[in-house]
């Protein structure tokens, strides 16, 4: 299987009391035909996720902290779920 995985964080502070954080998650996997398309006859198998996410961490004083974390998320997949697990690896996609 053709896969790759990444993951990598970059983090310092921005100013006296502002720090900030930048992480990323990626894989990706090109298994094409490792799954067929009964209506189409289509191979796939293929799938692709990102992940990232910012933090921001203020510290004004000794006695007070806020973070603010923002996350986003994308897949693209072209796999389906199969309504009977007893045939293996044929699935079927409705409306391809």
């Amino acid at each position: 299987y053709e896969t790759f995985d990444l993951e990598a964080a970059v983090s310092g502070p921005l100013t006296e009391t502002l720090s900030a954080r930048l992480s990323y998650k990626g894989y990706y996997s090109s298994s094409d035909g490792y799954f067929i398309n009964d209506f189409n006859g289509d191979e796939l198998g293929k799938a692709e996720r990102t992940a990232l996410r910012g933090q921001l961490l203020w510290e004004p004083s000794d006695r007070f902290d806020a973070r603010l974390i923002v996350n986003y998320g994308e897949e693209d997949s072209d796999t389906c779920e199969h309504p009977r697990r007893k045939q293996r690896w044929r699935y079927l996609c409705a409306g391809d």
